[in-house]
């Protein structure tokens, strides 16, 4: 179960580094595929034009290695990463903090990697530099375009998918410390109240002995801080239980639903490759002020305002809502749990909520190779253009629809 190699957990540790630096306004995470890469830049422009600026801080705890679990489809390995840290999230507006949230939590980031053994370097990819589309075994030698060289490790494996979720688990130095704070809280609690009982018992003139009240209230005091650990512990799970339990049930089989429906007609269908996909598709649309030229988002209209949304992060939780298949055509609705904060009237408000996505694509073609379409080349007069940020070709305005090749997204709301 927990078969993370050397490899992933190098490109896992270097993209959560390389986020950290991202958010105190470092580059862009290069650990991360181009979808990642794209909406981080979404929303670090979101960010500036609000005058904001978001912060992580991250801690290593003692005893908590990067772990994981790894499913393998046809075509891509997809690796599961986590690792435990105490993490600070702050949001500045100038030098004033405006928003401050701090826990131990689970930093997730998917590696993935395609299948060495499925790959015979003729497949057709996009350069990463300039756009151009060559084979693999051309950019091996040297991009026959801007003549950029690749490696196989500059091209796989990436991190497509992070979040964060909070975590329970306490190492034996932070359980220790919590159980002094708590007994000592206890201790000095019991402590005042044996000596306002003895201050009663004396005006009533009864003998106070100050040395026996004292000792037993630390004595007192110290059992109930005891017992005050794990009580704490446990209904902070169940409190969260609770709240968890609802979107358990509403997302309950939906891997193994959408698993069966397109592995039916893909079979190197990877489930968390896919994902992945719609990961990216939300945070694009979500942090994205104009989507009136957005392959991704198949509608002439801006759209839903979520201008409000200064970061949002995966709850690790989606749910199929309805599927149909039609011409050749699969469309997918989906509920997808977001956490996200959000600005409104100059505070940042932390609020769990749904986005509902009606997403599509043609089935009937085989999945593109590459970990995401981001730059093509026009059908139309054969131009290499950015199709992730527009869908028209800004030479002969030619229109790429990007169902034809991968996932967009029909429609999208808020709950």
């Amino acid at each position: 179960m927990f078969d993370v190699t050397d490899k992933e957990k190098q490109v896992f540790t270097g993209f959560v580094n390389q986020l950290v630096k991202w958010s105190k306004g470092g580059e862009t995470p290069t650990n991360g595929n181009q979808d990642t890469a794209y909406y981080l830049n979404l929303q670090k422009e979101r960010l500036q034009k609000k005058g904001l600026r978001l912060q992580y801080d991250l801690r290593e705890r003692e005893n908590f290695e990067v772990h994981g679990t790894t499913k393998r489809s046809n075509k891509y390995t997809c690796t599961m990463a986590w690792q435990s840290f105490f993490k600070k999230t702050s949001i500045f507006q100038g030098n004033k903090r405006i928003y401050q949230h701090k826990d131990n939590e689970l930093v997730y980031g998917i590696v993935t990697s395609m299948n060495q053994s499925e790959m015979t370097g003729e497949e057709t990819y996009v350069c990463p530099n300039c756009g151009g589309v060559s084979t693999i075994n051309q950019l091996f030698k040297g991009c026959p375009y801007c003549e950029t060289r690749f490696t196989m490790e500059d091209l796989y494996p990436k991190v497509t998918n992070h979040f964060f979720l909070r975590d329970y688990g306490q190492n034996e130095k932070e359980m220790k410390a919590m159980t002094i704070k708590y007994v000592l809280i206890g201790m000095v609690i019991c402590c005042i109240i044996m000596l306002f009982l003895g201050l009663m018992d004396t005006m009533k003139g009864r003998e106070f002995n100050l040395s026996s009240r004292i000792f037993k209230g630390c004595l007192i005091g110290g059992f109930y801080g005891l017992l005050a650990v794990p009580l704490s512990l446990f209904f902070g799970i169940l409190k969260d239980a609770i709240k968890t339990l609802p979107i358990l049930s509403r997302t309950t089989g939906t891997k193994k639903k959408i698993t069966e429906i397109l592995s039916a007609y893909d079979n190197t269908f990877s489930y968390d490759h896919f994902v992945s996909r719609v990961l990216a598709l939300l945070k694009m649309i979500v942090y994205s002020y104009d989507r009136t030229d957005m392959p991704a988002y198949d509608k002439p209209e801006k759209g839903p305002d979520y201008s409000d949304i200064v970061e949002s992060v995966y709850r690790g939780a989606m749910a199929l809502k309805n599927h149909t298949v039609e011409n050749g055509y699969c469309y997918l609705e989906l509920e997808v749990i977001m956490v996200d904060l959000c600005l409104k009237g100059g505070r940042i408000k932390r609020v769990e909520e749904s986005f509902f996505m009606v997403i599509c694509k043609n089935i009937e073609k085989p999945e593109n190779f590459g970990f995401s379409i981001k730059k093509v080349q026009c059908k139309g007069c054969g131009a290499s253009f950015d199709a992730t940020r527009i869908k028209h070709c800004p030479h002969c305005r030619s229109e790429y629809e990007l169902k034809e090749d991968d996932w967009v997204v029909l429609s999208i709301w808020r709950q």
